[in-house]
């Protein structure tokens, strides 16, 4: 029990490190045009769930998938939503994702589930500790990454790309 719960504490710091760095990286990006009284973007922080307007280019969340992510997208019944991140500009959307099941449980998950969908399998590799997923429908291309974070606990994230709102 104890070991799970350092597991489970770990997961969450490494995600909040992870949106901070992010968070860092994305400040750090300006257009050339830009005028130091104007942001380049502008960001937005939703504690649940997330939405994007037009005038948000960055917006962070937490805990639901964001709308941006494909209706007909399988995830996991009891997979747990961290941090989201859309970047409407780059037609970016990011998650992160915890699952109450080991790696290979999860990678059968969704290369019987992105198929049965219309997703195209475009390579999936690796092991039972970690693995990747590129697959692509319309346009629309991605990664599932899926690595193992304690007995029976897995986490990863879902990075998606469309074509750039404007």
């Amino acid at each position: 029990m104890f070991t799970r719960t350092r597991s489970v504490l770990r997961s969450t710091d490494l995600i909040i490190a992870a949106v901070a760095i992010i968070a860092v990286l994305l400040a750090g990006c300006t257009s050339d045009d830009s005028t130091p009284d104007e942001p380049a973007t502008t960001t937005s922080v939703v504690e649940s769930g997330s939405a994007t307007t037009a005038n948000q280019d960055v917006v962070f969340g937490r805990g639901e998938l964001p709308s941006t992510v494909p209706a007909d997208f399988p995830i996991p019944e009891q997979a747990v939503v961290g941090a989201t991140l859309v970047d409407t500009s780059r037609g970016l959307t990011e998650v992160i994702l915890t699952y109450p099941a080991d790696v290979p449980a999860i990678v059968e998950f969704y290369e019987t589930n992105l198929q049965a969908f219309g997703y195209a399998l475009d390579e999936s590799t690796g092991t039972d500790a970690n693995w990747t997923i590129d697959f692509s429908k319309d346009g629309l291309t991605g990664t599932i990454t899926v690595s193992t974070a304690g007995p029976g606990l897995a986490q990863g994230s879902l990075r998606i790309v469309t074509a750039p709102a404007g």
